[in-house]
């Protein structure tokens, strides 16, 4: 029997919805495949992702050796000479004569350490009791020595090695015991920690005040582990001190403590939303990620993120310039060129795009803030590169295990990060500030 014409018109619509179904789901899934491959082209260059993570290409093994032209550099004679060897020769190594005339000799200094003794100070607290009264009294401790079994120096070098060298508790044990001859119990090193803690307090707290003083500071943050949660470390970076503080949250009461948004100074960040200051300079490298993204796609997207990118690097030549006057020249012109590429690509990019350009434009001015400030940088590498210790310190030791030790990480390595940017020795403020704490002749060093 054959198909009546209302049937074949039936069937006809029927593969018709059929069709437009098949097409709307190629199409949602060649989407979903679009974005995935985008994800996983991505590496440090496109996006927030650390260097670390990106898939390295074998190559060719670089020839070792000093660079060519590259000029060469030798160990001078040392003025402090503790031992002194003489070599002679009684003849000729040639032909055995004893016929030789004295030359100017030739000096070679060898470096070495000395074998490492312990120095063990016995307190004696003499005890007593009054004829007179009868009580029982003993000696106090003496001025200038603490009531504990380490000394000084062996508690600052602990506080050293736990926080500056990222060595793990048993390492120090191990170091201290096959080293320096010194027998310790793991559970007295966090013990330590906590005196170097409390001995730089006072240095914390004049970083954190000099933060709040400075007019330009740059803030982030990263992830940490306290007790097992999450919790993270935020960073005010500024030309002199370097301040880090863990904190539970990622939220504007975080921020609080750092760098409140009421701040009347600058202040460089990515786009993290939590970040609106009056006077905000955005992270141009973060933006120059995002725009790598976008030039990494197919089609309009990739036409216009290729476009911004090459004005974006333009911006970053220009602020190499060392003339003010043409830096700001050649940031302008480039500046008006990118708004018109974001303007077109609100027109017509993507709604990934769309977004991204309309909230770019909304607030530009945010771009662009180095052009009319001294002393403002266009990026935010300065906290980046303070965060960086303490994520490698994180990866090693999977965070702090108290409240206590996450107060020794962060005072220990702001003081750090500090001296660091003064050009300032580390050991000798460690061991000062400790010994200030019980020794009254020795003032508190100033950060």
């Amino acid at each position: 029997m054959k198909a009546s014409c209302d049937d074949l018109l039936r069937i006809v619509e029927e593969l018709r919805q059929t069709v437009e179904e098949k097409s709307l789901t190629t199409a949602r899934l060649e989407r979903k495949i679009a974005e995935l491959e985008e994800r996983l082209s991505l590496n440090s260059e496109s996006s927030s992702k650390p260097p670390s993570t990106d898939q390295k290409k074998n190559r060719r093994n670089p020839r070792g050796g000093a660079v060519k032209g590259h000029k060469g550099s030798f160990r001078k004679l040392s003025d402090k000479v503790d031992k002194q060897i003489t070599s002679k020769l009684g003849e000729c190594q040639y032909c055995g004569s004893k016929d030789l005339k004295k030359r100017s000799s030739q000096f070679f200094d060898q470096v070495d350490l000395p074998e490492i003794e312990p120095v063990v100070t016995r307190i004696e607290c003499c005890k007593y009791r009054c004829l007179k009264c009868g009580r029982k009294q003993v000696a106090p401790f003496p001025e200038g020595y603490d009531k504990t079994s380490f000394g000084p120096q062996l508690i600052s070098f602990i506080g050293l090695c736990s926080s500056v060298y990222r060595m793990s508790k048993r390492t120090i044990q191990e170091l201290l015991k096959h080293l320096l001859k010194v027998k310790i119990s793991l559970g007295s090193i966090p013990s330590m920690e906590r005196k170097i803690s409390n001995a730089l307090e006072p240095s914390f707290e004049k970083i954190q005040q000099k933060v709040h003083e400075t007019k330009v500071a740059y803030v982030d943050e990263t992830s940490f582990r306290q007790q097992a949660q999450t919790c993270y470390t935020w960073t005010a970076t500024t030309e002199k001190v370097v301040l880090l503080k863990i904190l539970p949250t990622r939220g504007l009461q975080s921020l609080g403590q750092i760098r409140p948004r009421s701040h009347s100074g600058i202040t460089v960040t990515d786009r993290y939303q939590v970040y609106d200051y009056k006077r905000q300079q955005y992270c141009l490298a973060h933006i120059r990620r995002n725009l790598k993204r976008f030039a990494q796609r197919d089609g309009p997207d990739g036409e216009l993120g290729t476009r911004a990118l090459y004005e974006m690097d333009e911006i970053f030549k220009a602020t190499r310039v060392p003339c003010r006057e043409t830096m700001q020249s050649r940031v302008g012109y480039r500046k008006k060129r990118l708004k018109e590429i974001l303007e077109d690509a609100m027109a017509n990019g993507s709604d990934k795009m769309y977004r991204f350009a309309e909230r770019l434009l909304d607030q530009y001015q945010r771009l662009f803030l180095f052009t009319r400030y001294k002393g403002v940088e266009a990026t935010n590498n300065a906290a980046e590169r303070s965060l960086r210790h303490i994520v490698l310190w994180r990866k090693t030791s999977y965070g702090t295990q108290s409240e206590s030790g996450s107060r020794f990480i962060e005072r220990a390595m702001s003081v750090w990060m500090t001296l660091k940017r003064q050009g300032r020795d580390t050991p000798s403020f460690f061991h000062e500030a400790y010994l200030s704490v019980f020794d009254s002749k020795v003032a508190a060093p100033s950060i």
